[in-house]
C-alpha cells in the first residue's frame, strides 16, 4: 500500500543561548490540496541549527521512524546544491512531531537558499518522497551571520575601532583601522596615513573622459602662504635610489608634436620649474633628435644660468644660434656711410644697445683684396658701426661676423 506522508503546519517558540529564534515559514508541498508544511529553525551559536515539523502519513499524524534526507539550494528550482546534503535515518516521530539538527555548513552569509526535503518510512529501503517546492530559509540560519558581524572585533583581519557612532555615520578606512565617520566625509579620514609593501602601485585612478579639457585624474590645492608650501609631493625616501628613480615624474603618451610630460606655470614674477641639486643636475633635460631642453620668453629672458663658483654655462658640443634677433650673425656691407669708411650695423638687437660687448671678425677673402685693412666696431651714441681703421673705403659686399653679447 503506498503511505503518502506530508509535514503539517507546526509554529514553536523556542528559545536558546537566550536568544529567540524568529521563525521560518514554508509553503505548500505538491502533494495536493491541504498538504502543506512548515517547519521553524532556531540558532545557537556554531553553523549547526535545529528543524523541527510535525508529520502526517496517511492522513494522520506519524508514529514511529522515518528516513529524512536535506538538500540546500541557491534558487527555488534547479541551480547548485549549498553545502553537504544531510542523510538523516531512523528519525523518532511521535504524534507527529520529529526534531532533527542540521549542519550546512558556514554558508549562512545573508543570501537567500531554498531547503529541499525528502523523507521517507524508516523501515523501508524504496525511493523518498520529494516535497516541492523548496522552501525559502529565512531568518534563523541567516542570524548566525547576523551574530558573527554584530559581534564582529575585525573585518577582512582589519580591527574595528570600538567608538561610538554618531547618527549617519558609516565604517570607512583610515589606513590602521576601521573607524566610524560622516557618510558625506569621502574615502578617507583625515589626515591619512598608510603603509603597505606591494610590487605595484597603491593608489591608482583614471579619468576616462576624454573631451573636457579639466578632466584631472588628481588635483592637489594648498591655501597656505607658508614659506616652502607644496600643492603636492612626490619623495624617494631611500638614500640610495635606483638609476632614473623620479620624485615626480610625468609621462605624456602621444606620438605627436602636443603634449606636456611635465608642466609648470607661475601667475606672478616666480619659478615655473625650478630644479635644484646640491651636486648633480638641478633640471635635466635630454632628446634624441629633439630639443633636451627649451625656454623662450616674450619680453624677458629664455634662460638664465648664474654661478656663485664656477661656470655660469658649460657647452659640450657646437653652439648655433637662431631667431629674429640672433647673438651671432654675419653683416654685409650693402652701403657705406658717406664719409665711406663706416657701416651701421642695422640689426634688432644691436641697434641703441650702448651696453652690449659687439665683436667682429672679418670673412677674409670677400670683397677687400689683400693686404687686409684694420677694422674695429664703436658706438656712436646711437648705433653700432664698423670702421676701416686706415681711412680706406670699405667695398660694397664685405662680410663681417658679428658677437653680441648683453650686459
Amino acid at each position: 500500500m503506498t503511505r503518502t506522508v506530508r509535514i503539517k503546519l507546526l509554529v514553536l517558540l523556542v528559545v536558546a543561548v537566550a536568544i529567540a529564534a524568529p521563525v521560518v515559514a514554508y509553503g505548500r508541498d505538491s502533494g495536493g490540496p491541504g498538504r502543506t508544511h512548515s517547519t521553524e529553525a532556531l540558532t545557537s551559536f556554531g553553523t549547526a541549527f535545529t528543524f523541527q515539523g510535525r508529520l502526517g502519513d496517511a492522513g494522520a499524524p506519524a508514529n514511529g521512524a522515518y528516513d529524512f534526507t536535506f538538500y540546500l539550494y541557491d534558487t527555488i528550482s534547479g541551480g547548485s546544491q549549498v553545502g553537504p546534503t544531510q542523510v538523516i535515518g531512523d528519525v523518532p516521530v511521535a504524534a507527529g512531531l520529529f526534531t532533527v539538527t542540521l549542519d550546512f555548513g558556514n554558508v549562512f552569509h545573508g543570501g537567500q537558499y531554498y531547503l529541499e526535503i525528502q523523507v521517507r518510512a524508516g523501515a523501508s529501503t524504496g525511493s523518498y518522497t520529494i516535497l516541492t517546492p523548496r522552501q525559502a530559509v529565512t531568518a534563523v540560519p541567516n542570524a548566525l551571520f547576523a551574530i558573527e558581524a554584530g559581534t564582529a572585533s575585525a573585518l577582512n583581519g582589519i580591527s574595528v575601532s570600538n567608538a561610538s557612532p554618531n547618527a549617519g555615520d558609516v565604517l570607512k578606512y583610515d589606513g590602521v583601522g576601521w573607524v566610524p565617520a560622516p557618510a558625506g566625509s569621502g574615502g578617507f579620514t583625515l589626515p591619512f596615513t598608510a603603509a603597505q609593501s606591494s610590487a605595484t602601485a597603491l593608489f591608482t585612478i583614471t579619468n576616462t573622459n576624454t573631451a573636457s579639457a579639466n578632466a584631472s585624474a588628481i588635483v592637489g590645492e594648498s591655501a597656505s602662504t607658508g614659506s616652502g608650501a607644496n600643492a603636492l609631493v612626490g619623495r624617494i625616501t631611500s638614500t640610495a635610489p635606483g638609476s632614473n628613480s623620479a620624485g615626480v615624474r610625468g609621462i605624456n603618451e602621444g606620438t605627436g608634436g602636443l603634449g606636456i610630460g611635465v608642466f609648470g606655470s607661475q601667475a606672478g614674477s616666480g619659478y615655473g620649474v625650478e630644479g635644484s641639486a646640491p651636486g648633480g643636475r638641478g633640471v635635466f633635460g635630454t632628446s634624441t633628435t629633439g630639443t633636451g631642453v627649451y625656454g623662450t620668453s616674450s619680453s624677458g629672458n629664455g634662460g638664465y644660468f648664474s654661478s656663485s663658483g664656477g661656470d655660469a654655462i658649460e657647452v659640450a658640443g657646437k653652439i648655433k644660434v637662431s631667431g629674429s634677433a640672433p647673438a651671432a650673425f654675419e653683416w654685409v656691407v650693402t652701403a657705406p656711410l658717406a664719409n665711406a669708411t663706416d657701416s651701421i650695423i642695422n640689426k634688432p638687437g644691436v641697434v641703441g644697445n650702448s651696453t652690449a660687448l659687439v665683436f667682429i671678425t672679418r670673412v677674409f677673402g670677400v670683397s677687400e683684396p689683400l693686404p687686409a685693412h684694420a677694422f674695429g666696431v664703436y658706438y656712436d651714441g646711437s648705433n653700432w658701426r664698423i670702421h676701416n681703421s686706415d681711412g680706406a673705403a670699405l667695398t660694397i659686399g664685405s662680410r663681417f661676423n658679428v658677437l653680441v653679447i648683453n650686459q
